[in-house]
């Protein structure tokens, strides 16, 4: 098994996708309780605005990254598991047939001793 190694824009990513969320709930509350003062709920639009580029960014660097390490994961997982499915189905033919082989080189010299 192979772990996941991420680069430094996972991470920054990650972290931009977290920052967002945080201004995102501040804001809100911020225009809610402020509704009255238009300086502060246009200050709480504006800023909630600027947040949504950030999570667009931020679920586009990590998205992509993920998204490519769970390929190689998935592709891996298929390949061991047809692997091993082969590699079972191989071993129970081959049991088959020795034990066929043998039972006629057995009837065989069984032949020869009767004769």
């Amino acid at each position: 098994m192979f772990k996941f190694k991420h680069t430094a824009k996972f991470y920054f990513g990650g972290s931009l996708i977290i920052s967002s969320f945080i201004v995102g709930k501040i804001t809100t509350a911020a225009f809610i309780l402020n509704y009255h003062d238009s300086l502060m709920r246009w200050l709480s639009i504006f800023i909630y605005i600027i947040s949504w580029p950030m999570l667009l960014i931020g679920v586009w660097w990590v998205g992509k990254e993920y998204a490519e390490e769970i390929k190689k994961y998935i592709s891996y997982k298929f390949y061991h598991e047809s692997v091993k499915q082969g590699t079972k189905m191989v071993v129970d033919r081959t049991k088959t047939e020795t034990k066929r082989i043998h039972s006629v080189v057995k009837n065989k010299f069984k032949r020869k001793k009767e004769n």
